[in-house]
């Protein structure tokens, strides 16, 4: 398990566990990691405007289960 806390937008990429012992290692298959940005500002579609006709397309994706 990896944990990042606080998660930020440059800790976005791909991952892999490497396993060590005194003998031997193994790698995991790589994962990709996206992190996006929280829903719920004004810019809900964060585009950087605040309040248009996206902004509230994205808001009304996620009340019906979308993402932003």
């Amino acid at each position: 398990m990896l944990t990042i806390d606080p998660v930020q937008g440059g800790d976005t990429g791909v991952y892999e566990v490497v396993v060590t012992n005194a003998c031997d290692y193994t790698v995991s298959p790589a994962t990709a990691l996206l992190v996006e940005a929280p829903c719920g500002s004004a810019d809900f579609n964060g585009d950087g405007d605040i309040g248009t006709d996206a902004d509230i397309e994205a808001f009304f994706r996620v009340l019906g289960g979308g993402s932003c």
